[in-house]
């Protein structure tokens, strides 16, 4: 009889088994093949070049990567990529977090206007985004200057055709862009702190400051890490937006990294001998983008605040 149980307990074991790698086979073959293939696929690449004339590939060492460095070091155009991507990361990620976890603790604590200002932040993210790129260039590209003028009398240029206002007003696209879905997060972290917690502070004479800073935040902050991790990747991805406003004739001092892999993969998207130079470059990026994520992670871990 105890040897019966125990093949009827193993044969439901295989049962569970069967139906467990069943419900995870899907989705560990889209990995291997979207994820680890692909990867694996520009990790090789990014060590080889085309011949036109045999129509092979073959081992290129190092090449790429000094290709890169006379292509893009030397000519000074990665020091713009580099200067600019940070900029677009700084707003965006770190002050765009800022603003956006204020915004979320005042609409959390259903103040003034605050559905209304939901409505705001995450508006941009329901219309098309190329829909609204062209409204906000009509809105920066005329209406500014034409209230400017009725205010002052001064005739201005618009601000994303004047060279001097030109980066600034994508930066400050990218930051309105960046609101909505941080808030969303935000509010929704913030509605499931227990609200014994928040009555308890009050019959304490917290104030709304010091519950911010101190009750808030710390239970807010796994999100808060995960929008900071994230945002370091887009360091060397984010395009800004920059394609939408300007299509392939941004101005290089402009350029961001994104915007640089981008418009170079949409012109060579038939030219394969430039596809090893732009491997190499994305691999490059990755061995930056990694160890700084860990970092980061780290970091927040160690001394970020502590829900204690």
């Amino acid at each position: 009889m105890h040897a019966k149980g125990l093949s009827a307990k193993t044969k439901r074991k295989m049962k569970k088994l069967a139906f467990y790698i069943a419900l995870i086979s899907l989705p560990i073959l889209q990995f291997l093949i979207f994820y680890v293939y692909v990867n694996i696929n520009s990790f090789v690449l990014a060590f080889q070049e085309y011949d036109v004339f045999t129509n092979t590939a073959k081992f290129a060492g190092w090449n790429n990567f000094i290709k890169i460095y006379k292509d893009l070091v030397e000519t000074g155009k990665f020091a713009v990529m580099l200067k600019n991507s940070l900029i677009v990361w700084v707003w965006t990620t770190l002050l765009g977090i800022v603003g956006a976890i204020f915004f979320s603790y005042y609409i959390y604590k259903k103040s003034p206007f605050s559905n209304l200002f939901r409505t705001i932040l995450y508006m941009p993210h329901i219309v098309s985004s190329v829909v609204l790129i062209v409204m906000f260039k009509y809105f920066v590209e005329w209406a500014v200057p034409s209230l400017v003028e009725t205010l002052t009398g001064k005739l201005i240029e618009g601000l994303y055709s004047n060279p001097d206002t030109q980066f600034v007003t994508v930066v400050f696209y990218c930051l309105w862009m960046g609101f909505g879905t941080q808030v969303l997060m935000y509010v929704s972290a913030m509605g499931g702190i227990d609200a014994s917690i928040s009555e308890a502070a009050k019959i304490d004479g917290i104030t709304y400051l010091k519950e911010f800073w101190y009750i808030t935040v710390p239970l807010v902050f796994p999100t808060l890490t995960t929008f900071i991790l994230t945002g370091i990747g887009s360091i060397f991805t984010n395009q800004a937006g920059l394609y939408s406003f300007g299509g392939k004739n941004v101005p290089g001092s402009m350029h961001t990294f994104g915007y640089y892999m981008y418009v170079e993969l949409q012109k060579n998207s038939a030219n394969q001998t430039a596809w090893p130079m732009l491997s190499a470059l994305g691999l490059l990026f990755t061995f930056v983008a990694t160890p700084l994520t860990f970092l980061a992670r780290w970091l927040l871990g160690k001394y970020g605040p502590s829900v204690e």
